[in-house]
């Protein structure tokens, strides 16, 4: 019996033969057998390592065929795991098809081995050669298919040319491949391949927006998955110029997916957050990436001021900001004659979070009723605001009572 094995750092690798009258090798071999496969251990031992010189060693002594489909189903998964160039895949898949899909087993797990390492190639011969698997689960536990667990755009596009209708299909946690890739925080092109396809199929019917308002099992959206990215993956105190690369890829999926609930690129975008009750981070993006915006009013004549005092989910911080970027804003009504100061009653907000900031910019709005003759304190009042920020409402105008 003779047994070599390839180490690398330290480690055992994938790759270990052992000769024996049934084993690894699949017939009795050369004397010289010993010393090829020491070649090829050192070829895969070195760092980097030369694919080039690898493939001419395995091409002259056909090294791999000689072992069993076990021990060559494990070393080509070892060589995927080192991300090789494109012709070395190419060239094992062509060589050693037969011994590695044997099966449908083998040919699985080859599937979820190119998923895991993103390997384009063993996805696309698989793709090819056996399309059905785009539309099986991968597992029993998990339900997912293959689009499920695609962390790669290129990848996806293979398999939703294969199977378009994966955009819709859950696994068993009622989680569609877009919920998937925002949890992954995928590349922004790959959240929009799968969006686009899903509003080709019109996922979730009207109310689904191509997937994004689609629910988990726990009731989740892929756009509640986002939203709750902005407001636990950010920090809205440091949240400024330059915008970081994950930031990017956030405020890019967010506007992917605002075009599919709006059904239109020609929106406001900076007014869409705000009415989506986004988080503040989200809002405070939006202000760095669109600042134009800020000075834009909607077809009511509200200016994003007007909607984030209504919105108790825009923090104080927000106000802040959107006044500093359009000061003439608190002098500003919408079409039915509201100020910001109004907007900041209808929304129940406290005169600390935001109300006192408002009213201290122009106090006389107090003083001013609305189209519906309502001032503020009316508003505050009638919507169960405080009583400390009723009072201070009503300080300016006591001869109303």
């Amino acid at each position: 019996m003779a047994s070599i094995e390839l180490h690398r750092h330290g480690q055992q690798t994938a790759i270990q033969v052992t000769r024996f009258s049934h084993g690894a090798i699949r017939e009795q071999q050369p004397m010289d057998l010993h010393e090829n496969f020491c070649n090829l251990r050192r070829t895969l031992s070195n760092e980097p390592i030369n694919w080039k010189e690898f493939l001419d060693v395995d091409r002259e002594y056909d090294m791999l065929s000689r072992c069993n489909e076990s021990f060559l189903e494990s070393t080509f998964a070892w060589i995927i795991t080192h991300y090789p160039p494109s012709y070395v895949i190419q060239d094992l898949l062509s060589r050693y098809q037969e011994h590695l899909f044997s099966n449908g087993g083998k040919v699985k797990s080859m599937l979820n081995i190119g998923l895991v390492h993103n390997s384009y190639d063993v996805v696309h011969f698989i793709a090819t050669k056996y399309p059905f698997l785009m539309h099986q689960p991968l597992d029993n536990n998990s339900g997912d298919l293959p689009l499920h667990r695609v962390r790669d755009v290129d990848i996806a596009s293979i398999i939703l040319q294969r199977y378009p209708a994966a955009v819709s299909v859950p696994n068993f946690a009622h989680e569609i491949p877009l919920h998937c890739t925002i949890q992954h925080f995928s590349h922004p092109d790959h959240v929009r391949i799968l969006i686009d396809e899903g509003l080709a199929n019109n996922v979730g019917g009207m109310e689904g927006c191509g997937g994004v308002l689609v629910p988990n099992k726990m009731g989740k959206t892929p756009f509640d998955l986002l939203m709750h990215q902005f407001a636990t993956g950010i920090d809205l105190a440091t949240l400024g110029n330059p915008v970081y690369e994950i930031e990017r890829r956030m405020w890019k999926n967010m506007l992917t997916m605002i075009y599919a609930i709006r059904g239109t690129k020609d929106t406001l975008i900076l007014h869409d957050i705000i009415n989506l009750q986004c988080p503040s981070q989200a809002v405070r993006l939006g202000q760095i990436m669109i600042p134009n915006e800020i000075s834009k009013a909607d077809d009511m004549g509200r200016y994003p001021l007007h909607l984030a005092c209504s919105q108790k989910n825009c923090c104080k911080s927000i106000l802040e900001h959107l006044m500093l970027g359009f000061k003439e804003v608190v002098h500003l009504r919408d079409y039915s004659g509201k100020y910001p100061l109004h907007h900041c009653a209808l929304g129940r907000r406290s005169f600390a979070e935001g109300t006192e900031l408002i009213y201290n910019a122009e106090p006389t709005v107090a003083t001013i009723a609305d189209d519906n003759g309502f001032l503020p304190f009316m508003y505050a009042a009638s919507t169960g605001c405080s009583t400390d920020t009723i009072y201070r409402l009503l300080m300016e105008s006591p001869g109303i009572i």
